[in-house]
C-alpha cells in the first residue's frame, strides 16, 4: 500500500521523465498516465436477439491530449462465438470510446458466455481506487428468442389491489410464455399454453419444504429469512386473463412456514400483430 500510494505521488510530480510512470511502467509520449478504465455504467449482463450483431462496452480515459489505441486483453471460454477488437481507439480530445464485440452464428440459444475485459497493462492505473469504474469488466451474456406477444395489467394479492403495467413474452424455441420480472426485477413466471383454457407452470428455481421439492417462481430474503413463491402446478385462461394461484413459504432460523395463498391475474389488453 505504501508503494501504491508513492507511486501514485511519483506519477504526479514534474520531475517524472516523459518515457517512465511508476503507474503506467514503461510508456512512450502517446499513451503516457492514460489511466483508460470501464465506468461503472456498463451493464453485467446482456441478453440479444437473434436480429444483434453486436455490442458495446463504453471505455474511458483520464488523460484526453493525444489519439490512442489501447489495448484490451479479453477472458472468454468460448471466444470463438464473439469477435473481440484487439484495441479500443481514442481520438484526441476524446475522454469516451466504445469497444464494440461482434456476435457470431456460433453462439447458443439461452446459453450463458461469461466474458471479462482487461485494459493492457501500461494504459491503466492498477493502484489507487477509482469511484468512477475499474480497468477490469466483467460481463455474462445470452441469446435469446424471447419477444413481447402481449401487453396488458398484472395483479397479485401479495401486492394488494393495485394493478401494475406487464407485458407477455413467448419463446418459440423453448415453447414457452412468460411474465418477465414479475414478482420483482430478474423474477419471470414461466408456462405453456396451446391456445385453450389451461395454462402449465414451469418454474425457475425450487425449495424444499417438508421434505418436498417444490417449483419456485420468486425467491429472497424477508427479516432474516428466505421467503419463496411457489405457483400450483395448473392455471387457466379466460377471455384474455391469465390465472395463477401461488403459495409462500418462509425458510429460515432452522424453521419452516407456509404465510399466505394468493391468487395472480394477467389481463392482456393489447397482443401483438
Amino acid at each position: 500500500m505504501l508503494f501504491a500510494a508513492a507511486a501514485f505521488v511519483a506519477c504526479n510530480d514534474d520531475e517524472i521523465t516523459p518515457d517512465k510512470c511508476p503507474i503506467c511502467g514503461e510508456n512512450d509520449a502517446t499513451h503516457f498516465c492514460q489511466n483508460v478504465y470501464f465506468p461503472n455504467g456498463n451493464a453485467i449482463s446482456e441478453v440479444f436477439v437473434p436480429t444483434d450483431t453486436e455490442f458495446s462496452v463504453v471505455v474511458a480515459r483520464e488523460t484526453t491530449d493525444e489519439a490512442v489505441e489501447v489495448p484490451v486483453k479479453v477472458e472468454c471460454a468460448m471466444a470463438d462465438c464473439f469477435v473481440f477488437p484487439a484495441t479500443v481507439s481514442f481520438e484526441a480530445g476524446e475522454a469516451m470510446a466504445e469497444y464494440v464485440i461482434g456476435l457470431t452464428d456460433k453462439m447458443e440459444f439461452f446459453k450463458e458466455y461469461n466474458i471479462q475485459l482487461t485494459i493492457g497493462e501500461g494504459y491503466a492505473d492498477y493502484y489507487s481506487k477509482n469511484e468512477n469504474g475499474a480497468a477490469i469488466y466483467a460481463v455474462s451474456v445470452q441469446k435469446s428468442d424471447w419477444k413481447v406477444v402481449g401487453t396488458g395489467y398484472m395483479c397479485s394479492d401479495w401486492f394488494g389491489a393495485d394493478w401494475y403495467s406487464q407485458t407477455l413474452e413467448k419463446s418459440e424455441i423453448l415453447g414457452q410464455y412468460r411474465l418477465p420480472n414479475y414478482y420483482a426485477a430478474g423474477h419471470n413466471v414461466n408456462f405453456t399454453w396451446d391456445g385453450g383454457s389451461a395454462i402449465q407452470m414451469i418454474s425457475e428455481s425450487s425449495v424444499t419444504y417438508n421434505g418436498q421439492t417444490l417449483p419456485a417462481y420468486y425467491a429472497g430474503p424477508m427479516s432474516g429469512t428466505s421467503i419463496y413463491m411457489c405457483a400450483a402446478p395448473k392455471g387457466l385462461y379466460q377471455d384474455n386473463m391469465f390465472m395463477f394461484a401461488t403459495l409462500g413459504y418462509a425458510v429460515g432460523y432452522g424453521m419452516q412456514a407456509q404465510w399466505g395463498q394468493f391468487m395472480n391475474y394477467m389481463e392482456v389488453t393489447q397482443w401483438a400483430e
